[in-house]
């Protein structure tokens, strides 16, 4: 039981950390986008 409490919470402190970092890399397509940087395309963003 405490094994499973503790991987609860690496689980939401991971899910929170890549949240995080998608809102980071939306926030440099963005900029990209305003300044003229064109950014290797992400195979993911395809599929979504």
């Amino acid at each position: 039981a405490v094994e499973v409490e503790r991987l609860q919470r690496e689980n939401a402190r991971l899910a929170q950390r890549l949240a995080q970092t998608e809102a980071v890399l939306e926030l440099q397509k963005k900029l990209s986008e305003l300044v003229g940087i064109r950014l290797p395309s992400d195979e993911r963003d395809a599929s979504s």
